[in-house]
């Protein structure tokens, strides 16, 4: 653990290119997902045959964040890095990045992930179980979003 502390601080530059290249495309992956997750929600309750599709994409989207989000945690100004300071527990804007950002996207991409397995083996016509799970997953990254740094707001 200290490996990476030290790797992370050393290593990356907070305004380098790759971070800021990482922290856009994360962004935009966001976006995609803020997109499809209702849209899976629907297509699951009504069993659209273009659903697995779609199924595939959300998924694909949702790990790929969930690796972009793990490398600048490790790696970006913002994560990691944040527990090297005095008290970043008691302050609630380092708290959020620190903790609460990662831990909640990560319980996100399960859900995204248990609904997906549940689409997969419902019969036609009886699977809102899982549209529950897709619309839990859109909550809760939505209630996480930093959006004084989410690309294209504001």
């Amino acid at each position: 653990m200290r490996f990476l502390l030290l790797w992370s601080v050393n290593f990356v530059q907070p305004n380098s290119p790759i971070v800021t290249f990482l922290l856009t495309l994360h962004g935009l992956l966001a976006w995609l997902l803020l997109v499809l997750l209702p849209a899976m929600g629907l297509l699951h309750v009504v069993k659209n045959p273009k659903a697995h599709q779609l199924r595939v994409l959300v998924l694909i989207s949702a790990h790929l964040q969930l690796v972009l989000g793990l490398v600048l945690y490790f790696t970006g100004p913002l994560g990691f890095r944040l527990f090297a300071q005095e008290g970043v527990m008691k302050e609630a804007g380092l708290r959020f990045y620190a903790v609460e950002h990662i831990a909640t996207m990560v319980i996100a991409i399960v859900l995204i992930t248990l609904a997906n397995r549940g689409m997969k083996r419902a019969a036609p016509g009886l699977a809102p179980s899982g549209a529950w799970l897709y619309l839990g997953a859109w909550v809760l990254i939505l209630s996480r979003i930093p959006w004084e740094r989410f690309p294209f707001v504001g």
